[in-house]
């Protein structure tokens, strides 16, 4: 017997967060909070240099998604202040 999992996007929200499938319209307010090298010390790449760097990186992604793999990224960290 084979069963078949059909997986679709979802959007989950809440009191304070709202989540949703990445798109290409999301590009424009990633670079505006993706700006800040400081912000992306800790991460596998640099800040966003410009809104077509931007771009690219969610186009990346979404190929990504589209071929099975995960469309995005996940860093968790501890930073020890002292």
């Amino acid at each position: 017997m084979s069963v078949t999992l059909r997986v679709s996007p979802v959007v989950l929200s809440g009191e304070q967060v709202r989540l949703e499938p990445m798109s290409l319209e999301h590009a424009h307010g990633l670079y505006n909070r993706g700006r800040n090298a400081a912000d992306w010390q800790y991460l596998p790449r640099s800040c966003f240099v410009d809104l077509s760097d931007t771009r690219q990186w969610v186009e990346e992604a979404l190929a990504g998604a589209a071929e099975g793999g995960i469309g995005g990224e996940l860093g968790v960290i501890q930073v020890d202040d002292g």
